[in-house]
């Protein structure tokens, strides 16, 4: 029994090739297409500030060149999200990798920011959850998506993400009980290498629990900045810092893994990025770290959907921040918040800002 209202959920259906799938996109949302262009062209409008530069312009022909030759079919679906919503493919590949050349060169002084934490009792009890703090704007675009493509053959994606973005673009579980979820960290240095939006999608697409997952994570060149928390049927769950030369991961069967948007690591916490503009948020991170770090500690005995939820409801009191952030703190806010359980491969969504106890419920049948 749980004190929330929760109700079954309908996903959106994508099913076929990677084009396919992101064609469909805009035919099973028309009445949102303008919506999906306007959201896409304001942020297009903060690019035009940087992307006359030569470096910004090297950085992002060398990495349209990269995920051609690494992630062929991540393109695909742009390149059908693109015909779809009637929108040119360069500029959709810009628009996504935007928070990557914001945070390049410091230009952003918005956090898309996030809470996310796994927790496993050794006993069969493993959850993940997630608050989504992005811009308001996709309050209204965001889906809960299921994919389907032959060339997996039964494995299926269940994903947290929006209108106008491919794959796995926030959180998402395959049919088989991995489950990959991301929070932002600004780093000092950046390189050509897999963005992790596109790598989360490369990992639920390829991998089957959190060890193959690692494994094509160290052994994926990457673009740097961001944190990823996985968990799988298995018990298992970890944490993986993602800087381009390399990366911090921590793996446990038993206890809570949580980040939030910076790094933590010996090995690369000096990675973050903490120039004067950024200072306030990155306080507000350790802060957000220290309460869901606290309330994981007092969240003693059995974990439930209904204790991960409320901890992702906390809305901060005099002495701690809060989880569940409000509209317009450091520009970003809580737009939703996800649980997942890879045992019994549920996920329990909700959304809006800010985010409210009522949840729906979705899994793959």
């Amino acid at each position: 029994m749980t004190d929330f209202q929760v109700k079954k959920g309908d996903p959106v259906f994508l099913s076929g090739s990677a084009f396919e799938r992101g064609c469909q996109q805009a035919k099973i949302s028309e009445f949102s297409i303008n919506e999906v262009k306007e959201v896409i062209n304001r942020r297009l409008q903060e690019l035009k500030k940087i992307i006359w530069r030569k470096d910004v312009q090297g950085l992002i022909g060398d990495l349209k060149k990269f995920h051609l030759a690494s992630d062929p079919k991540i393109m695909e679906e742009i390149k059908g999200i693109g015909i779809g919503f009637g929108i040119n493919e360069d500029d959709l590949f810009l628009y996504l990798n935007s928070s990557l050349l914001t945070d390049y060169s410091t230009l952003s002084t918005i956090t898309e920011g996030c809470t996310a934490f796994a927790v496993t009792d050794g006993k069969g009890k493993v959850f993940l959850g997630k608050n989504r703090d992005y811009r308001s704007d996709h309050i209204s675009i965001q889906k809960v998506f299921l994919h389907s493509d032959p060339e997996w053959g039964k494995r299926k994606l269940l994903c947290i993400g929006s209108l106008g973005s491919p794959g796995n673009f926030s959180s998402g579980m395959n049919s088989e009980g991995l489950v990959v979820a991301d929070t932002a960290s600004r780093v000092k240095y950046y390189g050509v290498g897999c963005h992790r939006y596109f790598l989360m999608t490369r990992l639920l697409v390829n991998c089957s629990n959190v060890q193959e997952a690692l494994q094509v994570i160290t052994s994926t060149k990457n673009a740097g900045g961001g944190n990823l928390v996985l968990a799988d049927s298995h018990g298992y769950i970890a944490t993986v810092e993602l800087a381009h030369k390399s990366v911090s991961i921590d793996l446990i069967d038993q206890g809570w893994l949580a980040r939030t948007n910076h790094f933590i690591s010996e090995l690369l916490n000096k990675e973050t990025l903490d120039l004067p503009q950024f200072i306030s948020m990155l306080e507000n991170s350790k802060a957000r770290l220290k309460t869901v770090r606290r309330l994981l500690d007092n969240s003693k005995g059995e974990w439930t959907f209904e204790k991960i939820a409320k901890i992702l409801l906390f809305r901060g009191n005099s002495g701690e921040a809060a989880l569940c952030r409000e509209e317009g703190e450091l520009g970003s806010q809580t737009i939703s918040g996800i649980v997942y359980d890879p045992k019994k491969k549920h996920m329990w969504f909700a959304a809006g800002s800010p985010m409210l106890p009522y949840w729906q419920q979705y899994s793959f049948g």
